[in-house]
């Protein structure tokens, strides 16, 4: 009876799909492509051979090199790691974990186009990539209707509750 923790997976994939305010772009519903602000750690999940999301885009907003964070959560049955690099050098990411376990890392980056793989044994040439592209662009959220001051010049109309 494995059929609850799938549902409960489906209602938090469906609940990080609301929180948007990516400034346009394909969505990344199913996961494929995500984009995210400055700051914004990257949640990630890993399984035999892949990453779910397989691309991320980070709208740092700045030409200068920042901090990218991310989180890994191993949902398959075998150890793995997330590592960022570019021309074939390392240039941070997680440790190899357990399955069920969930590990944190971090790299500087500049913007650029950067390759997302699992170190572990051949999980990589199995497809274990994905891809993280660091722009220059800068994200900007729409005011939270629910701060102090009230203001709700653009917070969608009929959504006060008493």
């Amino acid at each position: 009876m494995r059929k609850p923790p799938p549902a409960a997976l489906v209602a938090v994939l469906a609940l990080a799909g609301c929180g948007g305010g990516d400034d346009g772009g394909d969505g990344g519903q199913k996961g494929d492509a995500v984009t995210v602000g400055h700051n914004q750690p990257i949640a990630f999940g890993a399984t035999e051979y892949s990453f779910e999301p397989k691309t991320v885009t980070v709208n740092a907003g700045t030409s200068k090199p920042s901090v990218v964070r991310f989180v890994l959560r191993n949902n398959g049955s075998l150890a793995h790691d997330l590592h960022v690099e570019k021309d074939g050098q390392d240039l941070g990411g997680t440790p190899i974990f357990a399955p069920g376990k969930t590990e944190s890392g971090q790299a500087t980056l500049g913007p650029g186009t950067y390759e997302l793989l699992c170190t572990v044994g051949d999980h990589a040439a199995l497809g274990m990539k994905g891809t993280l592209v660091v722009t220059t662009k800068k994200t900007t959220r729409p005011a939270d209707p629910d701060a102090a001051g009230g203001e709700d010049k653009d917070a969608g109309g009929e959504s006060e509750e008493p």
